[in-house]
């Protein structure tokens, strides 16, 4: 399928129901071929099989507003004014005010590397709370560490460590 639309070979390749019987690379023969593949002996010295790969070097870079299709993210009720939206992070009437997410993938000479990134923004719906909180204050103006851990497993999904703390933010 040389002219397909993107959209078209990709759905094909993710589609598990696919006519196309699936092969592993030990599976193949001398002589065998598909588009951009070619089975043949290795004249070389080693005598362990190989993948020769030979592809540009690429990157891809992605920004969605998830809020544009909130139905789809399962957005819509959390983004909507009414009501506690978010009860098990606050006491107070929040919303999802913004989600986006950004994605980066790179195809070099050293391998494939990408990385994704969401923010959600979370706004009150409603008036503060009547009664004033105890405020904690954290500062952090030299080189520090942090953890972020998965509270039921106590999996550690991020740690990292900053050496030169930027300027005060609030």
């Amino acid at each position: 399928m040389p002219d397909a639309p993107a959209a078209a070979v990709l759905a094909a390749a993710l589609d598990t129901r696919s006519a196309a019987p699936a092969r592993r690379g030990s599976q193949l023969a001398q002589g065998d071929t598909a588009p951009g593949v070619s089975v043949d002996l290795d004249w070389s010295y080693d005598d362990s099989p190989g993948l020769l790969v030979s592809l540009p070097q690429f990157t891809v870079r992605s920004s969605h507003n998830l809020l544009a299709h909130a139905d789809l993210f399962g957005l819509r009720t959390v983004s909507e004014v009414f009501g506690q939206q978010l009860p098990g992070i606050s006491d107070v009437p929040l919303l999802v005010g913004a989600a986006a997410q950004n994605l980066t993938a790179s195809f070099t000479a050293k391998g494939f590397e990408a990385v994704v990134a969401t923010a959600i923004e979370v706004q009150y719906t409603g008036a503060p709370p009547s009664k004033r909180p105890l405020q904690v204050r954290l500062l952090l103006d030299r080189p520090f560490g942090f953890v972020a851990r998965h509270r039921d497993s106590g999996l550690a999904l991020v740690a990292g460590w900053v050496a030169q703390p930027g300027s005060k933010s609030t």
